[in-house]
């Protein structure tokens, strides 16, 4: 029993001095992310970003949660910093490719508000002050631009078909182009179709071969004069297509085809601004990772574009959490305070560091034998979606090192200032 004892005794220390070194390393290596809100500059950045950034095509920024004011505003900043510094230009958001139509209307120099603009978005989720902010920043970056050195913004999700029809119906419009009446009903039609969760939608897979006829019909009625109305086909064929992958799911579409269809609509946004053109994706961790248990948006980018390809995980140790499972069942929005990180996440680790908030490069952590084992530890982390935290759930567990290229840890979170 002694021996057992003392087995117990040593496993500890050596945890505890492993986990020190762990906060040595971070202490020292780790890029500190200090001040706050969104106009707070990255000033050490600069210095000491890696140099992997400047081969970098495209990063995905995730979120350990959708509801977080920290995770928003550092998001901010590092797409600030990228489009000042790294070239980036093309801003991509786990949303809906229609309800975003007029967010890049009004950062291009369009009438009406950016909150305006923000409450049209898909998912409540990004209808914060956090995200009305940065769109007002947006705005002003492109002022005065040419054209071709602006921002602009794409939401990639497939989840909505709402105001894809109006994008259709506004090209036919402006270039007068001859339509049957089925072309505008199907288009109508397709686009605010619904999906009963589980059985789909009968209507989805007559309406997927209309919009294929309607599709074909445009491209060989409108022959494009130049290159800036060549985009525009290219753009209004796009919405054909992403109102194809509405219908998808609709019709009972898998997470797969989700991520999938994002994948998609991503590397045709990089494709359609240019092939110098630098991208960010504001995400969920699940879906910008580079591995886990299903096939993501990030694995397909992975693959796609490898090493130009940087996937960014966020991770958090206390806080406010907006919760619909206080009671173990879906309830009222509410509230729920994590008052500290669980023992067997990688959090209890990374809030003993200094920084209440800092940046990892796991490509340099791997270099030190101690922070390449802590990486590759397959502890858990937080992470979750819409509808907020499970208290019941502490975690998924992986390996954070093969789930993303970075981290970014902030030690306490609250929640945005919503719209509404």
């Amino acid at each position: 029993m002694k021996n057992l004892y003392l087995l117990l005794l040593l496993a500890c220390a050596f945890g505890y001095s492993q986990d020190a070194a762990v906060v040595n390393w971070i202490d020292a290596n780790a890029i500190a992310i200090g001040g706050t809100g969104q106009d707070a500059p990255l000033s050490n950045l600069k210095q000491n970003t890696p140099a992997t950034f400047n081969d970098v095509k495209l990063f995905g920024f995730g979120e350990a949660t959708h509801h977080t004011k920290e995770f928003f505003d550092i998001k901010a900043r590092f797409f600030k910093y990228l489009t000042e510094n790294n070239g980036v230009r093309v801003f991509m958001i786990e949303d809906g490719f229609g309800p975003d139509y007029k967010i890049n209307a009004y950062i291009s120099g369009g009438g009406g508000t950016a909150k305006e603009a923000v409450s049209q978005m898909g998912f409540s989720i990004w209808m914060t002050e956090e995200m009305v902010a940065l769109v007002e920043w947006m705005r002003a970056f492109n002022a005065n631009r040419p054209e071709n050195d602006r921002i602009t913004f794409y939401g990639i999700d497939n989840q909505f078909g709402r105001n894809i029809n109006v994008i259709i119906k506004n090209f036919v419009a402006k270039y007068n182009i001859a339509v049957d009446h089925n072309f505008t009903t199907v288009i109508d039609s397709s686009a605010v179709l619904h999906g009963q969760r589980g059985k789909g939608n009968p209507k989805a897979k007559g309406y997927a071969k209309q919009l294929a006829d309607a599709a074909l019909s445009l491209k060989n009625s409108f022959k494009p004069a130049d290159a800036a109305q060549q985009k525009e086909l290219d753009a209004t064929l796009h919405a054909f297509d992403v109102l194809q992958q509405f219908l998808k799911h609709v019709d009972g579409g898998t997470p797969k085809e989700r991520d999938a269809a994002m994948a998609s609509n991503a590397i045709w946004a990089l494709q359609h601004e240019g092939t110098a053109a630098k991208g960010f994706i504001w995400a969920h961790n699940e879906h910008i990772e580079n591995a886990g248990g299903a096939q993501r948006l990030g694995h397909i980018l992975k693959a796609t574009y490898g090493s130009a390809y940087y996937s960014m995980g966020f991770d958090f140790g206390k806080g406010s959490l907006y919760s619909r499972y206080l009671n173990g069942n879906m309830s009222a929005p509410a509230i729920f305070t994590l008052k500290a990180p669980f023992k067997d996440n990688y959090a209890f680790v990374l809030s003993q560091a200094k920084a209440d908030a800092f940046f990892i490069d796991f490509k340099l952590a791997a270099t030190d034998a101690v922070m390449d084992k802590f990486i590759n530890s397959n502890r858990k982390n937080i992470t979750t979606g819409a509808t907020g935290y499970n208290p019941v759930f502490k975690g998924n567990k992986q390996d954070i090192a093969k789930a993303y290229d970075g981290l970014i840890f902030v030690k306490q979170i609250t929640l945005p200032t919503y719209l509404k």
